[in-house]
């Protein structure tokens, strides 16, 4: 239950105004993406996505995470980074949007993974 309106809540009482909350969300099965959007949103807080891609010959592994805050400055400084969206040639041509409309915000008493499923 990490994940959840309550425990957000939780999280969000040790920060600062200006403060930040981290996530992790890096996931093979599940886009956790839209989770922590929901988050962000019900606190009133603003969202960057950092997404790095993987690094074989440097040992660095996929990993996404989101940085939620009210930190004016930081967000106008700072923009996504977000998963690349591949042509078929392996080329990037965009971003990828991971949040997924209609997911709701996850509680102690109510979460669903069903529409979380990756889906390339």
């Amino acid at each position: 239950h990490l994940l959840t309106r309550e425990a957000f809540a939780v999280y969000a009482r040790h920060l600062k105004p200006d403060g930040f909350l981290v996530v992790h969300i890096t996931n093979a099965y599940l886009n956790l993406y839209p989770v922590v959007m929901r988050q962000a949103e019900a606190l009133g807080m603003r969202v960057r996505s950092r997404f790095q891609d993987k690094d074989p010959d440097r040992f660095i592994r996929e990993n996404h995470y989101m940085i939620l805050t009210r930190d004016e400055q930081y967000l106008r400084a700072y923009p996504s980074v977000d998963r690349p969206l591949l042509d078929a040639q392996g080329r990037v041509i965009g971003s990828r949007n991971d949040d997924i409309p209609g997911v709701g915000l996850w509680t102690d008493h109510f979460s669903s993974i069903t529409p979380l499923e990756w889906r390339d």
